[in-house]
């Protein structure tokens, strides 16, 4: 393991893909730019830990390593995840919090198959990729803070998922009604959002309710109009 945590790194040395042995880096704290492209040479690492640098990318060799365990990535300057993390089949914690990021790998969820954790809070993302309603071992996820407009209709497939966070997207409308079969489920986090009365596939049955409301209140205007007219001529 390499412990190089709170010192003023600007950079990694390429020679570090010739520690194939090596199972943990903590890099957290540091100022780093950017991660040597041999990082995926490091085929036993299992815990990388780069927080609070200053990374604007990651290498697309980071999916070389099918034996990575956790990934945390949180205070940094990315705008974009490689297609190629997908390739981290036992990846079970995820933690990009604190970036730039507009959107995750599409496969992620399903490729991925080993994800329990996902925390990507304070980021710019608009939509979560639909696979991760396939992800069949997801216990917690955390899209807090971004600019969601919607959850996938299918999450609560997601059969293990415990925990959700999603407060504070001003444009989330709609919490899926498909959550509400899953029997895992244990606790949701949704203040500060836009939420309505839809379901969150496309506004009709939200739509349809409205509609009602206002048949109702012409019924009972009506009903009202009636009754004082009955009464005038009873008069």
């Amino acid at each position: 393991r390499l412990g190089l945590a709170g010192n003023r790194l600007r950079r990694l040395p390429e020679s570090i893909g010739n520690c194939v042995k090596l199972e943990g880096l903590w890099a957290h704290g540091n100022v780093l730019g950017s991660l040597p492209t041999t990082i995926g040479k490091c085929a036993w690492l299992r815990h990388l830990m780069l927080a609070g640098n200053r990374l604007r990318a990651l290498p697309d060799g980071l999916g070389d390593l099918d034996a990575l365990e956790e990934l945390s990535v949180p205070g940094n300057r990315l705008s974009a995840v490689p297609e190629t993390v997908v390739g981290c089949v036992s990846l079970r914690a995820l933690d990009l919090h604190g970036n730039a990021l507009e959107r995750l790998p599409d496969a992620m969820g399903a490729r991925c198959r080993s994800l329990e954790d996902v925390s990507v809070q304070g980021n710019n993302l608009r939509s979560i990729p639909d696979s991760f309603c396939d992800a069949r071992r997801l216990k917690r996820l955390n899209v807090a803070e971004n600019a969601l407009e919607a959850l996938p209709t299918r999450l609560g497939d997601a059969a293990m998922l415990t925990q959700l966070w999603v407060y504070a997207n001003p444009r989330l409308r709609a919490i899926p009604r498909s959550l509400a079969a899953n029997v895992s489920l244990r606790q949701i986090w949704a203040e500060g959002c836009a939420l309505d009365e839809s379901d969150g596939s496309d506004g009709s049955d939200g739509r349809t309710r409205r509609r009602r409301r206002a048949g109702r209140r012409r019924r009972y205007r009506d009903d009202a109009l009636g009754r004082q007219g009955r009464l005038r001529r009873r008069a």
